[in-house]
């Protein structure tokens, strides 16, 4: 399952993410038969599943490398919002 930007357990990720500093991550959720869904895993490196990225027309690693090359020429202060995308 892949959640869009404005579900609002995406923002709570988000939320998440600017307040503990983390720019880049891989957050994993499983969803019960309920609908209830619970985080069990916060990357800070990538476990990137091309497969995934292929169906949602995205390069993850692409991305990924052209944020750490534009950071590598900013100072932290300049940095944007995390990005953060959330899949099962």
């Amino acid at each position: 399952m892949i959640l869009a930007v404005p579900s609002p357990l995406v923002q709570q990720y988000i939320r998440l993410c600017m307040e503990e500093g983390i720019e880049i991550a891989g957050i994993e959720f499983v969803e019960d038969a309920r609908g209830n869904r619970y985080t069990y895993d916060i990357n800070g490196t990538t476990n990137y599943n091309q497969a995934l990225g292929s169906m949602m027309g995205v390069d993850g690693m692409r991305v990924v490398a052209r944020y750490v090359r534009r950071m590598a020429g900013t100072s932290p202060r300049s940095r944007g919002r995390p990005r953060v995308a959330a899949s099962r």
